[in-house]
C-alpha cells in the first residue's frame, strides 16, 4: 500500500479510532498519543493490509488490543462515555435536561459493567458496529456477541432500575 492508499483507505478512520481508543483509556491525552502509535502500526503493516477484506474492521482491532495493552500495563480498566461521543442536542432547555441527565446516568451505569461488555456496547450501540463486525474485532463468534449484548443490556437496565431508579417511562 503506497501512502495515497493510506491516505484514503486508513485515515478517514482516525476519528472512529480516537473514540474507541478514549473510550477504552478514559483519558483523552492517552487516546491522542494512542492514536498516533496505532497508525504507526497500521502504517508498518501496510504492506499486509490488502489481506484483510474489511481494513476498518482490522484498524479498529489494532486500536482495540494497543488499548488493552496499554491498559493491562497500567492495571487499569476505567471506561466511560465522553460527551464528544454521545451528542446531547434538543429542541428546548426541558429537553436538553432531561438528555443530559439521561447521559449521566447512562455514564454511571456503563461505569459498572464488565470491561468486555463495556467495550461491545461501544462497538454496537455508540459506534454502530454490525454484529458480524464486532465478532471479527473481537476475534469471537457471532452468537458469543449477541449473548454479551443480551447480558450488557440486561445489565445496564438492571443497574439503572435498581441503583439509580431509572424511570423508562419518563424517556419512551
Amino acid at each position: 500500500m503506497e501512502l495515497e492508499d493510506f491516505k484514503i483507505k486508513v485515515l478517514p478512520l482516525k476519528n472512529r479510532l480516537f473514540r474507541i481508543a478514549g473510550r477504552l483509556l478514559n483519558n483523552y491525552e492517552d487516546a491522542e498519543d494512542a492514536l498516533q502509535e496505532i497508525m504507526l502500526k497500521i502504517w508498518e503493516k501496510r504492506n499486509d493490509i490488502d489481506k484483510y477484506q474489511n481494513i476498518e474492521a482490522f484498524a479498529v482491532t489494532v486500536t482495540k488490543n494497543y488499548c488493552i495493552d496499554l491498559l493491562r500495563a497500567k492495571k487499569t480498566t476505567n471506561f466511560e462515555i465522553n460527551e464528544e461521543v454521545i451528542e446531547i442536542q434538543a429542541d428546548n432547555p426541558e429537553k436538553g435536561y432531561e438528555k443530559s441527565e439521561l447521559f449521566e446516568l447512562l455514564k454511571k451505569g456503563m461505569s459498572e459493567l464488565p470491561d468486555v461488555s463495556k467495550l461491545t456496547l461501544q462497538l454496537r450501540e455508540i459506534e454502530g458496529y454490525s454484529i458480524d463486525e464486532i465478532a471479527k474485532i473481537l476475534g469471537t463468534s457471532l452468537g458469543n456477541v449477541r449473548v454479551i449484548l443480551s447480558r450488557a443490556r440486561n445489565q445496564l437496565r438492571n443497574i439503572l432500575v435498581k441503583k439509580y431508579k431509572f424511570n423508562y417511562e419518563k424517556y419512551y
